[in-house]
């Protein structure tokens, strides 16, 4: 089973390297969301192994629009904000 995940995955270096970005680019992805998405990744032995299906996944889903995810990140912000008493007007501080 092992050998069947290494063969059929990719290192984040050779993800990379067939995507033409950088390492840094990648761990990113990983590490971080990307436009409300994250690659996805196992653990093995203490190395980071990406699965062919798992970046195929992460290249071809659809990307939200921008309107969305400034939607989200403004009621994220609102929800962190009101965790500290700071209270928001609801319109996002627009006038209308």
């Amino acid at each position: 089973m092992l050998a069947d995940l290494q063969e059929g995955s990719l290192t984040p270096t050779e993800t990379a390297k067939l995507l033409g970005v950088h390492v840094a680019t990648v761990y990113r992805w990983l590490y971080n969301r990307v436009r409300g998405r994250k690659l996805k990744s196992v653990l093995v032995g203490g190395r980071r192994r990406i699965t062919k299906s798992d970046l195929d996944a992460f290249l071809s889903a659809d990307v939200p629009s921008a309107e969305n995810v400034d939607a989200t990140r403004m009621l994220e912000a609102r929800k962190s904000l009101e965790s500290f008493g700071v209270r928001t007007p609801k319109n996002g501080g627009r006038q209308g």
